[in-house]
C-alpha cells in the first residue's frame, strides 16, 4: 500500500448494516441494479452515499436563506471542483487496481494448470 492510500484509508472501518424494507422498494432496488450493471452490494453502497450526500446537500442549501448566495455560490463551485478532482484520482485508482487484479488471476489460472499438468505426471 502506498503513502497515499494509507493516508486515503486512515482512521476507515466497514460497518454492516440490517434493515427491514418493503418488498416494492427491494424490487425496485434490483431493478436499479441491473440497470447499472451493479451487484446488490455495490448498489446498496451507491445509493446510501448518494442519499447521505443528498441530504447533507440539503441541509447546505437550506443555508442559503440567509442572503449569502453569492457567497454559497463560489463555495460549492470549489466544493465541485475539490470532489471532481478527488474523483478523477479513485476511478484512476480503480481502474489500476482492476488490471492488477486481472494480472493476477490470470497468473492465478497459469499456475493452476501448471500444477494440474505437474500432478498428472
Amino acid at each position: 500500500m502506498s503513502s497515499d492510500d494509507e493516508g486515503l484509508f486512515r482512521g476507515a472501518a466497514n460497518h454492516a448494516v440490517t434493515f427491514s424494507i418493503l418488498e416494492e422498494t427491494y424490487q425496485e432496488f434490483l431493478t436499479l441494479c441491473r440497470e447499472n450493471s451493479w451487484s446488490e452490494e455495490e448498489g446498496l453502497q451507491i445509493i446510501f452515499a448518494n442519499g447521505v450526500a443528498y441530504l447533507k446537500n440539503e441541509r447546505e442549501f437550506s443555508r442559503w436563506k440567509d442572503g449569502n448566495r453569492d457567497e454559497e455560490l463560489l463555495r460549492l463551485a470549489r466544493y465541485g471542483n475539490d470532489m471532481n478532482g478527488a474523483y478523477s484520482v479513485m476511478k484512476f485508482r480503480a481502474f489500476s487496481y482492476r488490471q492488477a487484479t486481472q494480472a493476477l488471476e490470470f497468473n492465478v489460472t497459469g499456475l493452476r494448470g501448471l500444477l494440474a499438468h505437474a500432478e498428472a505426471t
